[in-house]
This record gives C-alpha cells, structure tokens and sequence, in this order.
C-alpha cells in the first residue's frame, strides 16, 4: 500500500479517539497493520460503531455526518528548512447506513474530505471513500465476512514516496477482501483474502511531468488462523499468510523489478486477566523477496501487541505495537520496515466532555540503502458534545522525525478548531 494510503484505511481502531471526522489527516504514527490481518480481520468491530440519533430508513438506520474545521499547520510541507505554514479548511461530510440483525451485520459508507489552504492552493485536496462490509452467520458455528473499499486520495506530503511535484500525487485505491470463520467446540479456524489496487497519477514539477505510472501495482493477500479458547480468559493461536506485490510495469523508472513475493508466520495469544483489560500478543517472522536480485530481501522478526483496559467507569487506555514490510519506490530501496508503537488515553472529564490522548515513536528501515527514520508524536483531541447532534472539537497534534539521510529531518506542529453535526 502507499505510504499514507493504508494509514486512511481499515486501521483507525487505534487513534480511533482522534477519530472524529474533522481529525488531523493521519500520519506515520497510525498502526499499519499486515496485509494478513487486513485478509482475515472480522469488520466493525463496536468501537467502531458511529454515533448519534440516526435516521429509520426500512432495515436500516442512517447516520448522515457533516464536519467544518480550520486547521493551522506550521509546515505544510514536512521541511527541515525554509518551513512554510498556513490556515486550512476543511469540510469532511459522510453518511453511514447500518443494518443490525440477529444474524447479519451490514454497513455501507460514503465520505469525502475537502481541503483547501489559505496560502498555498496547489495543496488543496477532495478525497473520498464508498465502503460496504458485512458480516452473516450461516450456523452457530461458521460466520462468512467481506468488504469493499474504493476511492481517490493524496499522497501526505510527509510521506517518503512523496515526489514534491506543484501539487499532492493523487491516487485511487480500490480494496477488497472475504473470508470464513468456523468453531469446533473450542477450535476455531479463520480463512480469509484480500487484493488491493493502487493507481497513482503523474503529477508536474518546475522541469517538467513526473511520471508515477510505474507505481501502479495489485497486491494480493490472505492467510489462516487457528486458534483454541483453552480457558475463558487465554486463546492461543497461530496465523499464516501470503502477501504477493505485483507491478504493472516489468521495472520502474530506474530500472528496478519490483515484483515480490513475502510471507509471515506468527505464534501469540490472548488474554483477559481481568475482566477490564484484553490483552494480545504474538511474535514470528516476515519475508519479502524481490524479483529484482539488486533488491536486497527482507527477513526480520515479526512482532505486536495491543491492550485495551478500561482502568476506571470514565477512563480507557489503550497501547499497540506493529511491525509491517511496506513497500517503497526509493531508488535502490527494496521496502521499508516500519515499527510503531503508541499509548492512547480515553478520559471522560464531564458528561458531555472527553478528552484523547496518544503519544508514541515510530522506526522506519529501509532495505539496501541504510537509511534510517525515527519518529515521535504526541496529541490531544477534547471533543465538547453540546447535545445529541452538534460537538465542538479541538485538536493539536506534534510530530517530529530524525533521518540518517541529511534533510529529511522535520518538526511540525498542527492545531484544530471544528465543529460537527450528526444528524
């Protein structure tokens, strides 16, 4: 997946406080989960679930979303030096319909995010997403999942893909997974598969058109789970699955194949020690092999972890820790080993108050070229709901990385103002 692109898609979950519609755009601190994971995961989960009054529309209930914000960014263009800032408004509308059935669980979403800066026009973005995910359960035993996920977006300009033509690179990204999931007694085993399609656009620069055609790929994924509930509150388990990358062009434009094939095994558990806190841990290996023999192969150890405890009635805390291959278009570079890993506070201050917190670091390590990132962020989102439909939202939001490679080096500094109404 682009750098950036799969930080938009399924896997909000995490940051999921900042979470409302007029959030920062997502950065490099959002968990990148595996392409596995993506393939077998079991759709919308209840954290998941919008909020509001909602609107009655035969099986199912609609919840139509529509947020204003204006945000302040002091480098807009993630620059070490010569930092430029500016004031952007964003419009973010989304409708959500929902049918919940004893048996069956539907979701369909439309959404978009417009941009526009005050200084800098050539930033400006209209991004958009169309989903649908659902979930049916043929018997007690065996439950069939899927989804679809299509859309255009752009390119974060903090991403290291990023080509700084005039304007963002554009691209569409279409999405698509299924699976099944069956018990036996205490045995459960989860089958699942997913493809992507990436389709970048050129973009023009101050000598002339780059060309992102040769970024153009389908990545295929998908895997197995076992796992065996062996007390109510331990299931060990252990995954499996593929994750084949394939480019529409037999080599980019320096002559790298980028063709590659890659695979992951990993052992991990489970466990609710208590009946507040849901733990999960596991660990193993992860390959990528290019086609390209320049292009050195990755084999490092596979790891993560997530906790969700609800400490106190008013406070949630959350933690994760990923590591994923990603892939990049550095010249010489065959991917990118990106580990993450962040702590999230969910505290109620008054009835009608909340206030999310997150901070952590990121590494990122790129194969064949020793480059070397390291990334750390903090932010807190207070979000004011004056009643069931209007919430007032403030945000801000610091990021900073260091690089082995000279400029590349950056601070930024974001901050949000926004209101939004769920209809």
């Amino acid at each position: 997946m682009a750098n950036g692109a799969r930080r938009r898609a399924f896997l909000r979950t995490w940051v999921g406080a900042a979470l409302a519609l007029l959030a920062l755009p997502a950065t490099a601190e959002t968990p990148v989960k595996d392409a596995t994971e993506l393939a077998l995961h079991e759709p919308l989960p209840l954290e998941e679930e919008p909020e509001g009054p909602g609107v009655r529309l035969g099986a199912f209930l609609l919840f139509p979303v529509l947020g204003v914000s204006e945000i302040y960014d002091d480098n807009i263009f993630a620059a070490r030096d010569n930092r430029k800032h500016d004031f952007v408004t964003v419009v973010a509308p989304s409708l959500t319909a929902i049918a919940d059935g004893p048996d069956e669980y539907v979701r369909l979403r439309a959404g978009g995010q417009i941009g526009r800066y005050k200084m800098h026009g050539s930033e400006d973005y209209a991004d958009g997403n169309t989903s649908a995910e659902g979930r049916l359960d043929l018997s007690p035993a065996t439950r069939i999942f899927g989804g679809a996920w299509l859309g255009p977006d752009h390119e974060e300009r903090e991403s290291s893909d990023e080509v700084f033509g005039r304007e963002p690179t554009r691209y569409f990204d279409l999405q698509g997974y299924g699976g099944i999931r069956h018990r036996i007694g205490p045995l459960s085993v989860r089958l699942g598969g997913r493809v992507e399609r990436l389709d970048f656009r050129d973009t023009k620069s101050s000598t002339g058109e780059i060309n992102n055609d040769d970024r153009d790929r389908t990545a295929y994924a998908g895997g197995a789970r076992i796992s065996f509930d062996l007390f109510p509150e331990f299931e060990p388990f252990a995954q499996a699955g593929f994750d084949f990358r394939r480019y529409d062009t037999a080599t980019d434009d320096n002559r790298f194949a980028r063709d590659s094939n890659g695979r992951r095994l990993v052992l991990g558990a489970r466990l609710s020690p208590i009946p507040d806190l849901s733990l999960q841990a596991f660990a193993g290996a992860m390959t990528q092999d290019y086609d390209d023999d320049r292009l050195k192969g990755v084999h490092r150890p596979a790891l993560g972890a997530s906790m969700s405890w609800q400490a106190a009635p008013k406070t949630r805390i959350g933690a994760f820790l990923d590591r994923t291959i990603e892939e990049t278009t550095l010249a010489n570079a065959a991917s990118t080993v990106e580990t993450v890993g962040a702590l999230t506070l969910r505290q109620e201050i008054a009835e009608r108050l909340v206030v999310h917190a997150r901070a952590g670091a990121g590494q990122s390590r790129f194969a064949g070229i020793g480059r070397e990132d390291e990334l750390v962020f903090a932010g807190a989102t207070v979000t004011w709901r004056i009643n069931s439909r209007i919430s007032l939202i403030g945000e801000y939001h610091w990021t900073g990385l260091t690089s082995t490679v000279d400029g590349e080096a950056y601070r930024r500094n974001r901050a949000l103002i926004g209101v939004e109404g769920r209809f």
